[in-house]
């Protein structure tokens, strides 16, 4: 596998836009879940500024992209946000019994994806931790 800082660049692209894609595609299931129920209650307002932070995160992280000098950081920074903001989202749609644990598997195959094996570990342990303690 190559692993030059041009390789790694070009996957962190790849992974913001894919989070892009998985988030807009979250914004579709949840705005169309409530779309006939309206907004009356605290989470489903969290749930939406959630979702809205993300795309923040995304256009600072893809911004900053160019600028950044240490990838591998950055990268596994991205992984922790991507989990936590799962996690977030899980809490806010009914814990354990959320529709939205399948996410978890997107954030360990992204991190599969950017930072090959070690980043895929990190991810699942991270996701085992953060799902036990919902």
């Amino acid at each position: 596998m190559n692993d030059s800082p041009i390789a790694l660049r070009q996957r962190l692209t790849w992974f913001l836009l894919l989070r892009l894609g998985i988030t807009s595609c979250l914004l579709g299931v949840v705005f169309l879940s409530y779309f006939h129920a309206g907004i009356r209650s605290s989470p489903e307002k969290l749930l939406f500024g959630t979702i809205g932070f993300t795309y923040f995160v995304s256009l600072v992280s893809g911004l900053l992209l160019t600028r950044v000098q240490n990838l591998a950081i950055f990268s596994y920074t991205q992984v922790v946000f991507d989990i936590l903001f799962i996690t977030g989202t899980i809490i806010l749609t009914g814990g354990i019994e959320s529709p939205f644990l399948f996410l978890y598997h997107f954030a360990i195959l992204n991190a599969a994806f950017l930072l090959f094996r070690r980043g895929a570990l990190i991810a699942a342990s991270l996701a085992t931790l953060a799902y036990g303690g919902t």
